[in-house]
């Protein structure tokens, strides 16, 4: 066998040394790989298991705490219990009942509903569309003025400030404006504000 030159061993590694010092490399880059895969499954379930948790108490809440009607703030009693197809809130039946006549979203979480369950029975509900004329709502602008001249006439010319809802027309705002502006409009205090 041949001796190597002096200081050469050092200097250039065999190939054979190369390549266990690879082989080496790869195993820790893998180890490390397998490592950080199982971290991340290990965090994905630990966060599935937590939001799991987080919808039972929210579940066991809904129908610990639900024992009062959120109609007419009463404790409901177990022969008028209601609940809706929609949710689990709990409800006088009849007040959930008259609530359904005019509206058949659940009055705490705002779903829909297409029945109440009483005694083990589940009735179906209809909404009775109710028609609101206009000459039955009062006029927000009956008692509505303009800030600049304390005028309420020309209600069709009042811009109302979409923070404070002060009224101004439209020759009065500043600047004086020809027609009613895209988007919100600020009187001179709020705009002043920004």
């Amino acid at each position: 066998m041949q001796q190597p030159i002096r200081g050469t061993e050092y200097a250039r590694p065999s190939t054979e040394q190369d390549r266990i010092t690879q082989d080496r490399k790869t195993q820790k880059h893998e180890i490390t790989e397998q490592q950080r895969k199982r971290m991340e499954e290990n965090r994905r379930h630990a966060l599935e298991r937590m939001r799991k948790k987080a919808r039972e108490r929210v579940a066991a809440d809904v129908l610990n705490s639900a024992t009062e009607c959120a109609v007419c703030l009463n404790t409901v009693s177990s022969s008028e219990e209601a609940t809706l197809s929609g949710c689990l809130h709990k409800f006088c039946f009849s007040c959930i009942k008259s609530w359904s006549e005019i509206e058949t979203s659940c009055p705490l979480c705002k779903k829909h509903f297409a029945g109440i369950q009483h005694k083990g029975t589940w009735q179906r509900v209809t909404t009775k569309k109710q028609r609101v004329e206009c000459g039955d709502l009062p006029s927000v602008l009956d008692d509505m003025q303009c800030m600049r001249c304390r005028s309420g006439e020309n209600e069709e010319s009042l811009l109302l400030c979409d923070r404070c809802d002060k009224a101004c027309h439209l020759w009065c705002a500043n600047p004086p404006l020809i027609a009613v502006p895209e988007g919100d409009w600020f009187c001179s205090e709020c705009a002043s504000r920004n």
